[in-house]
């Protein structure tokens, strides 16, 4: 709470309290999220939301299970959303062959066009 503003404007917690018990039935001063004193010298009270107002309506779970992709999101090929050169070749990244050893990714059919001198 901002005292000095409310001594410059000749009114206590008290008058707060009073204005917003009038407009709005709030009986603590906790609960005031704003106090402005308007021109015509009536104080308007903003208070906080209540925590059922703040939290979104609840969504209806789905039952598929977590493991299922959902039918409305699409399929992306892995080379779509790379750049010309995250798509070139790279060692000992991804998933072990049978001899342990990295992945190799190789270039596709446009890097190969863009790689030739």
């Amino acid at each position: 709470m901002l005292h000095k503003r409310l001594k410059q404007a000749r009114l206590g917690e008290d008058d707060i309290l009073a204005a917003s018990r009038s407009a709005q039935g709030i009986v603590e001063i906790c609960r005031i999220k704003f106090a402005t004193l308007e021109r015509n010298g009536k104080i308007s009270i903003i208070p906080y939301e209540s925590a059922e107002e703040a939290m979104p309506m609840k969504t209806q779970s789905t039952s598929q299970p977590a493991t299922q992709t959902p039918a409305q999101l699409p399929e992306k090929d892995i080379g779509q959303g790379l750049t010309d050169d995250e798509r070139v070749s790279r060692e000992d990244e991804g998933d072990m062959n049978a001899d342990g050893e990295g992945a190799r990714v190789t270039p596709g059919p446009e890097d190969e066009k863009r790689l030739k001198p």
